[in-house]
């Protein structure tokens, strides 16, 4: 098990938990992002959580690690498991358990009877925000547009009074 550390749910700091599943006839493996958990109040501590055993069959959605995270640091923990992580970075995960692994992970949405929550919700930006977000580029650009326009104008003014 690996633990992605600093995940905020609710006012609260936690961990989503990732596991690692075997597909049978394959020498692969995928990981399940199966939800997050609290984390406890003492740092040293790892939560509790329940992991399903034997065959088991998920339902979720596919998804790429996002090549651009800030870490604090790029190790994953060297004592004991679950292992707790700063990124997702699937490669290093599989290396960590001696497997290779695809290049995407699964979030679960399968509901397990787990103290895990699961609360997949895609960041969505009305249209509103990006027409706010034009509007401002807009009038930045207007902006830089006139201060250019005033500057060369000067210059061209300044220049003419010296020639004259």
């Amino acid at each position: 098990q690996f633990l992605l550390d600093n995940r905020f749910k609710n006012h609260q700091i936690g961990y989503d938990v990732f596991t690692p599943l075997i597909i049978d006839n394959s020498d692969k493996v995928i990981f399940i992002d199966r939800g997050w958990i609290v984390a406890p109040h003492e740092r040293v501590k790892l939560p509790y959580f329940q992991t399903p055993e034997g065959n088991v069959t998920f339902v979720g959605l596919l998804r790429l690690p996002s090549a651009k995270q800030f870490v604090l640091s790029k190790k994953i923990s060297e004592a004991g498991w679950p292992k707790r992580i700063q990124k997702i970075d699937l490669q290093r995960m599989a290396k960590a358990i001696g497997k290779t692994t695809y290049p995407f992970y699964l979030l679960q949405r399968t509901n397990l009877e787990d103290n895990l929550v699961r609360e997949w919700q895609p960041t969505v930006m009305a249209p509103e925000r990006h027409l706010g977000y034009a509007m401002q580029w807009f009038a930045l650009g207007l902006a830089w547009f006139i201060m250019c326009l005033i500057a060369s104008l000067r210059i061209w003014k300044k220049q003419r009074d010296q020639e004259s």
